[in-house]
């Protein structure tokens, strides 16, 4: 294999790397822009939990209301019983529901850890890659300069030996 065919391979295997690498750092933007919208979604849950725990607050608040009442309105009884336990429904629902979005959460931090997983594995590939690519090339630059030593060595020989031309 002569020394152009040996550059013309490098240069092609320098360039599928050089687009393997194109194609892992739009890879990784996406992953990027994947993780931004994952952050957003959990900001966007944990305002709704926020909401949720208020909503609470202010049924728990009403509850006590409510009992207030049927202590005044001992006639009504079984009527504030009734919306008592509607109301009881309401906040197991509720609580139902905030479990539920912790569940969510839960599964929204794992899939964002195993992206960073992902990345990490991403970035030690691009570095493993980075650093075969300057091995290959120190080598073929190695290639290169002995080649030139020799062809140096050559017509150093040659303009030393007078009997072959007079310049």
């Amino acid at each position: 294999m002569t020394t152009n065919e040996k550059i013309d391979l490098l240069l092609s295997n320098m360039l599928d790397i050089k687009t393997g690498m194109v194609d892992m750092k739009s890879d990784m933007l996406s992953m990027k822009a994947d993780i931004q919208g994952l952050k957003a979604e959990v900001q966007i849950l944990k305002n709704d939990v926020q909401g949720l725990k208020t909503d609470v607050q202010e049924l728990k608040a009403e509850v006590q209301e409510l009992k207030a009442e049927v202590q005044i309105l001992k006639d009504d009884v079984q009527g504030l019983k009734t919306d008592v336990q509607i109301l009881k429904d309401d906040v197991q629902i509720l609580k139902d529901d905030v479990q539920i979005l912790k569940t969510d959460v839960q599964k929204l931090k794992a899939e964002v850890q195993a992206l960073n997983v992902r990345v990490d594995n991403l970035e030690i590939k691009l570095e493993q890659s980075v650093h075969n690519l300057k091995n290959e090339i120190h080598k073929e630059f190695s290639l290169v300069l002995d080649e030139v030593e020799r062809v140096h060595n050559i017509l150093n020989k040659h303009i030393a030996d007078t009997a072959r031309h007079t310049a």
